[in-house]
């Protein structure tokens, strides 16, 4: 992680080259941090470079004043908001975050965001700033939309408090979610399982949607296998997934199933909907999908437990055209 490369960022608008660490690292880690989903999922946009901030938005197209609203920079991009605006630094300084000298904050949102992932010096929290971004996001949109500004005392105040409340709701999640954990024997659960599983990758044009659905105690098997143009994440890929085998399950009549994936934070977003507030379309799409359902049940499985629903995505995914298949029988 210590080598600089160049990276080259071309998804909207002009190709603009920049200098810091491999972003492919930054973007697999920011799912693995201690936050909120909808936190990670903001850290994600963060290094994808799609928070919409003044910069991406004329990129698109959109016609808009590029000047920063909080302090007036001539551009506003998501650097300059999360690491670089005056009020942004007055409150970094109020924190516990070091801030060594030509280190951080750098002019690479890449740098800063590698820094506090896995430079920051150990017995100091580095997850807080996490916190202390999401709440100066907050802060800019109140600002543009509302003419609110918070001060920065009030934004660090906010941003470990709610740290803190989230932490330890974390301790009485982890005590009662058996939900959560991989359950080694499903098929207990229900009289018919369906396997799911979105297939994304950045380089391909499509993502894959798979499920496998088997009867208990029978060799009663569907199975289906869809793709769309690509997904903006993984996790919209997999949630897509989960959708479309829903309306597959109310097509075939099938009731009484029980729905199985290996991607926890699927069943996390389907449990908590409101926490996920960047998925509101989806879950919207989940919850009139779910009324068909009397006893709707979604669990946790090992990867190794849905390689056919895995087989048939990636499968799918890989076509070079549009691909849709349901059938007793798997594609030749």
């Amino acid at each position: 992680m210590g080598v600089s490369n160049r990276i080259i960022i071309s998804r909207y608008g002009p190709r603009i080259q920049l200098h810091g660490p491999n972003v492919k690292p930054l973007l697999a880690f920011s799912w693995k941090l201690k936050c909120s989903p909808k936190l990670r999922h903001f850290v994600w946009k963060v290094l994808s470079g799609i928070l919409p901030v003044a910069k991406v938005l004329k990129a698109r197209g959109i016609n808009c004043d590029p000047q920063c609203s909080l302090c007036g920079a001539e551009e506003e991009t998501i650097n300059h908001v999360l690491f670089e605006c005056p009020p942004t630094l007055q409150t970094k300084a109020l924190s516990r975050i070091p801030s060594p000298s030509r280190i951080f904050p750098s002019s690479s949102g890449f740098t800063n965001l590698d820094y506090l992932f896995w430079r920051v010096p150990k017995g100091i929290d580095s997850d807080c700033f996490l916190w202390i971004m999401w709440y100066i996001w907050k802060n800019r949109n109140e600002n543009f939309y509302q003419n609110r500004n918070e001060n920065p005392q009030e934004i660090l105040r906010k941003a470990e408090v709610e740290g803190t409340l989230w932490a330890e709701a974390q301790l009485l999640v982890q005590q009662n979610h058996e939900h959560l954990q991989p359950n080694t024997n499903v098929h207990s659960l229900g009289t018919r399982v369906c396997y799911v599983d979105g297939a994304w990758r950045e380089q391909d044009a499509f993502t894959g949607q798979g499920w496998y659905c088997r009867a208990r105690d029978s060799d009663d098997v569907m199975m289906g296998a869809m793709n769309l143009r690509r997904s903006l994440s993984p996790l919209h890929a997999e949630c897509e997934a989960l959708i479309w085998a829903m309306e597959c399950m109310k097509t075939l009549q099938f009731t009484e199933v029980v729905f199985a994936t290996d991607c926890s934070q699927l069943v996390k977003m389907v449990s908590s909907p409101e926490e996920w507030p960047d998925f509101a379309t989806h879950m919207e799409e989940f919850c009139r999908s779910k009324t068909f359902f009397p006893n709707f049940k979604i669990r946790h499985i090992p990867r190794a437990q849905n390689t056919m629903a895995d087989k048939l995505a990636r499968g799918v995914r890989s076509s070079p055209s549009a691909m849709l298949y349901v059938d007793s029988s798997p594609p030749a």
